[in-house]
Parts: C-alpha cells; structure tokens; sequence
C-alpha cells in the first residue's frame, strides 16, 4: 500500500508539469502570434494613439465647456433685459391675453364667410321673391357680422 501512493504522486506531479508545459507552450504561442500580426512593440503604438485620443477628446470637451459658459452668458444677459423691459412697464396696465393668433383667425372668418354666403343663397333659393329675400338676408348677415365681430374683439 506504500508503495502505490509515491507512485500516485509522482503521476500527479508529472501530469501537473505536463499542463504546465502545455499551458505554456499556449502562451507562447499566442504572443509569437500577436507579435507577428501587431509587431513587437505594438503596446507602445496603442499607448501612443490612446494618449493622442484622450488629448484631442480633452480639447473638445473644453471647447465645449467654453462654448457652454458663452451661450448662459448670452442667455443671462438676454434675461436681464427682459427683466429690465418687466420692471418698465407699469403695474397698473392688465395684459390681454391674446389666444386667437396665426392663421385661426383667417380660417375662421373664411368658414364664416362661407357659411354666410351658404345661408343666404340657400334662403333666396327657397324664397318666392328671390330680390326682396337676397336684400333682406344680406342685411341680417351684415348685422350678424357686425355683432360676431364685436364679440370677437371682447373675447379675443
């Protein structure tokens, strides 16, 4: 039984020296292959670009941070005037908000003249005395213009 267990270990420690070697020779291998594809000293290249690269990237971002600090600058110089332009203008005048704006105002007097122009051609049509009916319903649509434009006015 002795006998077996120096044998045991020293087929161990020689399969262990074994994958040593193997493991090795695999390293070896690899850096002669990274030697061949990249060169020899191609850690030095890598370190250079990667400086070179950290150094231009530098410059950018501190470019940007100029850029940045100039345009809050031009944005707190903007605020102060509008600031200035606020505390000019006396308490005691309401502002009217003014919602109707753009092209609303346009399309809706265009609808109106559209449905005016609608109604009374459609009345004249149905009418027996198309003269008399046109007159009198261009009157009542001046008359409702007027008071739809005054009503405008106030809401807007």
């Amino acid at each position: 039984m002795s006998t077996s267990a120096p044998q045991t270990s020293t087929q161990r420690r020689d399969e262990l020296i074994s994958d040593i070697e193997t493991i090795r020779s695999q390293i070896e291998n690899a850096l002669h292959m990274g030697d061949a594809m990249f060169g020899q000293y191609a850690h030095v290249e890598v370190a250079k670009e990667v400086t070179a690269r950290k150094e231009e990237l530098k410059k950018k971002k501190e470019t940007l941070e100029e850029e940045i600090r100039q345009k809050e600058a031009i944005i707190q110089r903007t605020n102060r005037d509008f600031t200035d332009v606020k505390d000019a203008i006396p308490e005691s005048e309401e502002p009217h908000v003014r919602f109707i704006e753009d092209y609303t105002l346009l399309f809706l007097s265009l609808a109106y003249v559209f449905m005016v122009l609608s109604a009374v051609v459609y009345h004249v049509a149905l009418s027996p005395t198309p003269w008399q009916t046109l007159g009198r319903s261009l009157g009542y649509s001046v008359l409702g213009t007027v008071f739809a434009g005054i009503l405008l006015y106030v809401v807007a």
